[in-house]
Formats: C-alpha cells, sequence, structure tokens
C-alpha cells in the first residue's frame, strides 16, 4: 500500500486522531500541525510514529514543505527494525539520501544481536564500511594478549572473562596523504557489545538492551563515515575499545587493581562500571596524538537517564569554548544536549583506600551524583591540555520497546551533530 504525506497548517475537520494530528483526504495522508509551533519538528514525529500502525509501507512527502530537517523527522518517526518503509519525496536532497543511508547502516548495526556481534565482528565491519567510502583511511588493530602486553589493561581486563577476545580499533583518515600532517580532532567510541555486569551481574530487565552497550561505538564511526561523504578535508581520528562483559573463572573480580600505563591506580568495585575502564585506555591512545579536542560517546551510565530522561545526550566538559560548540551543533541538528556538571574536584569522588580511585561506588546506582563522577573519571586518563568532552548517551540513543517518538531499537540520534564538530573543527 502507497500513501502521499502532505503538510497542513489548518485544523482538520475530522481526524483520526486529535493528539497525533493526522486525517486522511482522499489517498492522501494529511499532517495537521501549525506553521508557527515551536515544537514542529516533534510534532511531525510524534505523528509519523503514530502512522507506523497503518498498514502501509510505502510513502511519498508531496509538496515543498518538506524541508531536509521535516523529511528527516518523518523518516525517524516512522522507522521500525522490523517495517522497512519506502520514502520518496517532491524535494530530493544528496545529503538527506546519504544520511538515511548512514543511518541506515547504524541501526543495523546497533540493533545486530549479541550472537552477531562482538568484538572482532564490530571492529571489521566499521573497518570494512569506512574502507568502502574513502581510499584515505588506514586501521590499526591492539587484539587479545597484545592488549596486555603494550599495556591497555583495561579494555583487556574488561574482556578477559568472554570467548570472544577484546579489541582497540584506531581508524586514521587522512585524506592529506601526509603522514606527518596534524590531527585535527579525535573521537572516541565504548563498544561493549554485551554487558552481563560482570560478577556485578544485572537483573534481566536491566540486561535485556545491553546489545545497545555498543551504541557509543557505531555513533562515532558513523560520524566519520557521514563527515566522509560530505567532503571531510582534514585528519581524524576514530579509536574504540571494544570487549564483552561476561562472567566465568577468568573474569575481573570485586577488589581487583588495575595499573594503567599513566600510572593511575583503579580498584573495581563494581564490575559493571566496566564502560569507563575501557574508555580510560581508547583516551590514552587519543592523548598522544595532540588534537585540537578529543571527544567521547558513551552509554556509560543509568544516572544519566534519572537526570535527563531519553530527551537529551548528556555533555561534560570543562572547556567553555567546546561545550558551546557542541550545544550549537545539536541545535543546528534539532538533536539536543544538556550540560552536565564537570569540575575539577568530580575527579576525586571515586576514592578508594587500596589504590589512587576506584570505577565505581558500592551505593546503588553508582551514589549520588553518578553521571558526573564517571565523566571526572574519565579526566584523569586525558591530557589536561587538550580541550576534552564526554557524552553520556545511555538513553538518547536506542529504546528497546520505542517510545513517542522513535520505534525500537536504534534511533539513529547524535552522529550528525560529532560529524558536524568533525566538518568544523576549529575551536
Amino acid at each position: 500500500m502507497h500513501m502521499n504525506v502532505t503538510l497542513s497548517h489548518h485544523p482538520a475537520a475530522k481526524p483520526w486522531n486529535p493528539d497525533a494530528a493526522f486525517s486522511l483526504q482522499g489517498t492522501d495522508l494529511v499532517f495537521h500541525i501549525p506553521e508557527n509551533d515551536p515544537y514542529f519538528l516533534r510534532k511531525l514525529q510524534r505523528t509519523a510514529k503514530t502512522c507506523q500502525t497503518l498498514p502501509c509501507r510505502s510513502f511519498h512527502l508531496k509538496g515543498n514543505a518538506w524541508t531536509f530537517e521535516r523529511q528527516w523527522a518523518f523518516y525517524s518517526g516512522i522507522s521500525h527494525p522490523t517495517k522497512l518503509v519506502s520514502i520518496t519525496a517532491d524535494l530530493t536532497d544528496p545529503l538527506y539520501t546519504q544520511r538515511i543511508a548512514t543511518a541506515t547502516w547504524l541501526k543495523k548495526l546497533l540493533n545486530g544481536t549479541p550472537d552477531e556481534i562482538y568484538p572482532a565482528v564490530l571492529i571489521r565491519e566499521i573497518d570494512a564500511h569506512l574502507k568502502s567510502l574513502t581510499p584515505y583511511l588506514t586501521s590499526q588493530f591492539i587484539e587479545g594478549e597484545d592488549l596486555l602486553s603494550q599495556g591497555w589493561i583495561g579494555t583487556y581486563t574488561v574482556g578477559k572473562g568472554s570467548q570472544h577476545t577484546p579489541a582497540i580499533a584506531i581508524y586514521d583518515y587522512n585524506p592529506t596523504q601526509n603522514p606527518n600532517a596534524p590531527v585535527s580532532a579525535i573521537l572516541v567510541g565504548k563498544g561493549i557489545t554485551f554487558d552481563s555486569g560482570g560478577y556485578s551481574l544485572k537483573t534481566s530487565e536491566g540486561m535485556i538492551s545491553m546489545k545497545m552497550d555498543k551504541g557509543g561505538a557505531v555513533t562515532v564511526a558513523a560520524a566519520l563515515s557521514f563527515a566522509i561523504s560530505q567532503g571531510l578535508r582534514t585528519r581524524v581520528k576514530v579509536i574504540i575499545a571494544s570487549a564483552e562483559n561476561m562472567v566465568n573463572s577468568r573474569a575481573y573480580k570485586l577488589g581487583d587493581i588495575l595499573s594503567y600505563k599513566n600510572g593511575e591506580t583503579v580498584e573495581i568495585l563494581n564490575t559493571d562500571a566496566e564502560g569507563r575502564l575501557v574508555l580510560a585506555d581508547a583516551l590514552q591512545i587519543a592523548s598522544l596524538d595532540k588534537p585540537q579536542w578529543i571527544i567521547d560517546a558513551a552509554t556509560l551510565t543509568g544516572a544519566i537517564g534519572t537526570a535527563l530522561a531519553d530527551e537529551y545526550s548528556g555533555l561534560f566538559t570543562q572547556h567553555n569554548a567546546l561545550a558551546e560548540k557542541i550545544l550549537a551543533a545539536g541545535k543546528t541538528h534539532h538533536d539536543p544536549l544538556w550540560r552536565m556538571p564537570l569540575e575539577a574536584w568530580h575527579r576525586d569522588n571515586l576514592p578508594s583506600a587500596f589504590a589512587k580511585l576506584a570505577n565505581g561506588s558500592i551505593a546503588k546506582g553508582g551514589g549520588i551524583g553518578g553521571s558526573s563522577n564517571a565523566a571526572g573519571f574519565l579526566t584523569r586518563f586525558v591530557d589536561p591540555s587538550i580541550p576534552f568532552a564526554h557524552l553520556d548517551i545511555a538513553y538518547s540513543i536506542y529504546h528497546e520497546q520505542g517510545n513517542s517518538l522513535y520505534g525500537p531499537g536504534a534511533n539513529g540520534r547524535l552522529f550528525t551533530v560529532l560529524s558536524h564538530l568533525l566538518l568544523n573543527h576549529a575551536l
């Protein structure tokens, strides 16, 4: 079944659903949203989400009112992981087509099951995808025992309880072809392909969606992919630390102490606070290149959902210029972020009696200020001379059952924001 979809700024005479703001006029599906509505795109997307139940999988966005962002809002609302749709429009834009293609790739990878997507598969799938786009990308993989021999103790430790080998992947996009060209910016992604919680075992309710714990890795890879398609001309890197957090006789335990390459020692108080342990490795690697800035994206804490629900991604940085740049990019792409507290003293909020710091708190949910304290932990592994921001996206990029704006699974948020920052890297 095929439907044309038009936009009207007038109320419907006989709407099917007044709250959803759509009606059927002949063979056209009409969305009724006032032009001056301050939440126009949000309302449009909610209406499209309501239309997921219609027995129609082919839509044509009819008329000149369907701007680029309105088409994206329709796509975001109507998409469902098991109900493929075809969307065409009178207004065509190559940028929109590429954005959809990148989002489709992102969603497929992020929605992939833990049995399908484990660390080796994740990093090589990303590698193959990026190299299909450009001849200017090289990659390096550090896997298994090589992690231990090279001192990348966090990623090795988190992944050693799994049959699947942990890995760090470094993707170097260098269109200058000059091996000595400076690295302008680096994105770092958390790539936990499944998180059982380790010996701090999650409940079934908390574990069911943990294929999404690779969301940071997939998002930063998609950001680089989209930036390349838009003609990125500067050298940038993406670094992904990937592991599967499982339980067996080799798995790391409460009370273990990790000694990192930069001299930090970390006592394990919670094996379910594993993301920061692998990011600590990747952030140290990123610091070696002295880029203009480093941003990590990670599904890091449950506390961020308590603070921001699933509407916003959490932004943590001590660098005001970088914060302003990120927030402006979010506003440009209608993908909101909210700046959360991060002060110098947050780095000391996870004390240990036996090490320089702990990886968490024994308090339920990580204790008060859990998201800021996790961000403070990460700052200890970044060269302080480099502007750094941490994005906690644990609730904003994936919804197990969907919500009022998105269908189930990955929603394709944030990668355009990060791509924008790569294309406009200067602070």
